[in-house]
């Protein structure tokens, strides 16, 4: 029986970077840093994912609107936005193409020290009262931190950008530091509610190859079927059988794209009953069959 680790191991994925597994650029330096489109993602849409990492996003062209904890930011062409350590968090569009970079990092990167890990690393990523920040080039600070950004280049990989890297984490680390809410007690039933539905995300994550139903969802959250179909719709606007079926999905792209499985073979790995119900899916989700979607890619290869 082939399992998810078989699967990463024959298409050279990190099927789990969705949530705490980021497919790193370096060994030993945990940063991630990509231009990206939209388009590229399903139905233009990433899927809400969580880390421990820190995120940052900058909007080189199009828009696009980010979802963090279920509060909703809309980002134009010079704007950016920070997401803290541990936020349920996916960008989407209203299927508009967006030219975004993408920065992932884990902020163990920063501590030099003990002092540092705690009075100025760890105060940020555990301030309740910063989940986020949306960068505008209108408030003087932002616009420090949004210029950083768009300096970074994403197609340098050598050791020796890792210096340059560096530099700019710092900056841009010294100006949220400085501007950030003071810290205080977040809502305690939001903070629960959170802690429930990253448990939820993460046994779809550990266990979408199986049976998966709502009842089994929801015991995973030790809650009812009710409750953690509210919690769904309200922090990630959909239904946790619908986002289970666009994980599966996204899986199944990401084998179509760098596997030579089967379509069928595919269909079962994704733990979709049948190679019918899994193109069925696969078209409502991407707007083609699977196997048209295997042939552009190929194309594009070309």
């Amino acid at each position: 029986m082939t399992t998810k680790n078989d699967l990463e191991r024959t298409c050279g994925l990190f099927l789990e970077d969705a949530w705490e597994d980021v497919n790193y650029d370096y060994t030993d330096y945990p940063v991630y840093i990509r231009d990206e489109l939209l388009s590229s993602y399903c139905n233009y849409s990433a899927q809400a994912h969580w880390h421990d990492d820190v995120e940052l996003i900058y909007i080189r062209s199009g828009e696009m609107i980010y979802n963090i904890n279920g509060n909703i930011v809309a980002l134009y062409p010079g704007e950016g936005i920070f997401v803290n350590s541990r936020q349920i968090h996916y960008g989407f569009s209203d299927h508009k193409e967006c030219d975004f970079l993408c920065i992932v990092f884990n902020p163990s990167i920063l501590c030099v020290s003990s002092l540092v890990k705690n009075a100025v690393i760890n105060s940020l990523t555990e301030n309740l009262q910063f989940p986020y920040c949306k960068l505008q080039p209108a408030i003087s600070w932002q616009k420090k931190v949004l210029r950083t950004l768009s300096s970074v280049n994403a197609k340098d990989k050598s050791t020796a950008h890792i210096m340059h890297l560096q530099s700019k984490f710092y900056h841009i680390w010294e100006l949220l530091f400085e501007n950030m809410p003071e810290a205080g007690i977040s809502a305690g039933m939001e903070a629960e509610h959170l802690s429930t539905l990253r448990t939820m995300l993460d046994y779809i994550r550990i266990n979408y190859m199986n049976h998966v139903t709502l009842l089994s969802i929801a015991a995973s959250g030790n809650i009812c079927e009710s409750k953690c179909c509210r919690l769904f719709q309200e922090y990630l606007q959909t239904t946790p059988i619908s986002f289970l079926n666009s994980h599966r999905i996204k899986i199944g792209m990401e084998l179509l794209r760098n596997s030579s499985f089967s379509v069928t073979e595919i269909a079962d790995l994704t733990g979709i009953s049948g190679v019918s119900y899994f193109s069925e899916l696969f078209r409502q989700k991407t707007g083609r069959s699977p196997r048209e979607y295997r042939k552009r890619i190929l194309e594009k290869s070309v």
